[in-house]
């Protein structure tokens, strides 16, 4: 803890949220390098395959990255709630620059069985380290500020993305081609190694102590009140009985089944809605440069062609990098996310009929601002809809349903198009699973009243102390040697995190010598469903909540 005592938890987040971003914005980078550059891989490979074979074994580079991540988030994600994400992040971060650096390799060999398999191993980093980048976030950024921090990390790796769209065609131009996969992992290495000095300098012991927690389970005596103590760095049980772990695979596939049929309808319903909106954006931006060469630059130069193509697909980025920051402030402060899902949503089904008939420009654009809401208030919803111990296991089955969609998407793209030689086929695909999305966003909103407004809630308006007390109880106990970790603050089951919530009336146990022998019971702790307004209680009030002096 003597790094944390070194610096304030809210410059160490923030410092942790610039590294994050900056691996983001490789992984971004380098997964939208090879649709920037498609014609140039074409060009590479036109003496070894036909076009028709080019095209499906492209579609295959593209959507192999996700066949990884049909399971192996749900893993992660089931690890996350019970493995240090310290160490996650390095074996993630690992299986990243491995995989971009393979890929690489077998491009400038001009070897595709190489390119598939770097794309793979990239694969099982990719979603994976996103998840787990995630929670470190939620972990860490007080509820109120949580889609800010997310918006502000997809940002910052959409700036990836444009400089993908916007710098890879060049490069391509100038450079051997395999020099654009170099330039993403180059800032795969330099986000990694701030990520894991950040981690290892001001998180690194607090992670593992939730590693020791999370490694035990619990069974509670529903008369009695669930009391942990964390008593030199190790967990004892005041009068319940506790299951150490156990790593078989019986328990681990028990344990993960449990979790998952603990995920209420609402998560469900979210899942699928992420499904189907992201199946309109990430696999159009497969096919997006090919299409805007040839329904609009067919009478110029190829090469002319394809740099007026990676700008225009830059712009479905551009439009992230500029507004999520604000609306992620936004959204915080306001709720109504599900009217928000809607109408993003009914932004992706606009973009996608105007496609053909207008610039391809302004319908990107259009594409670009409702991916932008969607993503800005998707994923704050995933994490109200479950309790805490599930962020982890949600994240992973959302990420793993979604990739679902990167694989099926593009095959069945290239499959309409060169059956139909059109992309108005394709276009009205992709507006058939725009209308399904909108008419999951209905099923959501009727869901979301029944239970009371959950996803609408606006977080301002309630204090989230979890993490940031927590903290504070944590340097106080090393500090002063005075209080020692409880479970001060549990959460109703299957209940809205940011609305109920339940202060456990225990007493803080003290080593002072002046009352060694007396437990100092907290006289200002409320009940359960109480709201508490953050002007009313400041840091210094909420601090005298925690202590007792």
């Amino acid at each position: 803890m003597d790094h944390i005592e070194c610096i304030s938890p809210m410059v160490a987040r923030w410092i942790l949220l610039i590294s994050i971003s900056l691996v983001t914005m490789g992984i971004m980078y380098s997964n939208d390098t090879l649709p920037a550059i498609a014609p140039f891989i074409f060009d590479v490979f036109e003496t070894v395959y036909s076009k028709e074979e080019f095209e499906y074994y492209y579609n295959l580079l593209c959507s192999l990255v996700s066949v990884p991540n049909t399971i192996f988030p749900l893993l992660s994600g089931v690890l996350i709630d019970s493995v240090s994400l310290y160490y996650l992040s390095s074996i993630f971060i690992g299986f990243l620059i491995t995989g971009q650096f393979i890929l690489s390799l077998g491009f400038s060999m001009k070897s595709l069985s190489i390119m598939l398999l770097g794309r793979c191993i990239f694969g099982l980093g990719s979603e994976s380290s996103l998840i787990t980048f995630n929670s470190l976030l939620i972990r860490y950024f007080p509820e109120w500020e949580v889609a800010l921090a997310l918006s502000i990390c997809l940002a910052i790796g959409r700036i990836g993305s444009v400089l993908s769209d916007m710098l890879s065609p060049m490069i391509a131009t100038i450079l051997p081609v395999y020099w654009t996969l170099v330039f993403g992992l180059g800032i795969l290495v330099i986000g990694s190694i701030s990520v894991l000095i950040s981690l290892n300098k001001y998180y690194k012991e607090c992670l593992n102590m939730d590693k020791i927690r999370n490694n035990s389970e619990i069974i509670v005596n529903s008369n009695n009140l669930k009391r942990l103590i964390l008593d030199n760095g190790n967990l004892v049980s005041s009068n319940d009985e506790i299951i150490s772990k156990r790593s078989n695979l019986k328990y681990r596939i028990t344990l993960i089944t449990r979790k998952i049929g603990e995920l209420g309808r609402l998560y469900w319903y979210l899942a699928i809605l992420g499904l189907l909106s992201y199946s309109v954006i990430m696999p159009f931006n497969y096919i997006a440069g090919p299409l805007i060469v040839e329904t609009r630059y067919k009478d110029i130069s190829t090469v002319t062609a394809r740099q007026y193509a990676g700008i225009i697909m830059s712009l479905l980025y551009a439009v992230s990098v500029l507004v999520l920051p604000i609306l992620g402030w936004i959204v915080d402060r306001v709720g109504e996310r599900c009217r928000l899902l809607t109408i993003s949503v009914g932004l992706l089904a606009i973009a996608h009929t105007l496609m053909l008939k207008l610039h391809p420009a302004i319908s990107i654009t259009i594409l670009g601002f409702g991916y932008t809401l969607f993503a800005t208030v998707y994923w704050p919803c995933i994490s109200i809809s479950v309790p805490s111990n599930l962020l982890g296991t949600a994240l992973g089955v959302a990420t793993c349903i979604q990739n679902i969609g990167f694989i099926v998407t593009p095959i069945e793209v290239a499959f309409l198009h060169s059956t139909f030689r059109s992309y108005f086929v394709v276009e009205a695909f992709f507006l058939f699973i725009s209308i399904m999305a909108l008419i999951m966003c209905c099923l959501v909103t009727a869901l979301d009243k029944e239970l009371c407004g959950r996803l609408d809630f606006a977080t301002n308006t309630n204090v989230n102390i979890s993490n940031d007390l927590e903290h504070l109880i944590i340097q106080s106990s090393y500090k002063k040697n005075k209080i020692k970790l409880e479970e001060l603050i549990s959460y109703k089951s299957g209940n809205n995190l940011n609305i109920n919530r339940t202060f456990i009336n225990s007493p803080l146990s003290t080593t002072d010598d002046s009352d060694s022998d007396q437990n100092v019971k907290s006289s200002v702790f409320i009940n359960a469903k109480t709201t508490l307004q953050i002007a009313d209680y400041p840091v210094n009030i909420l601090r005298e909540i925690v202590t007792s002096t």
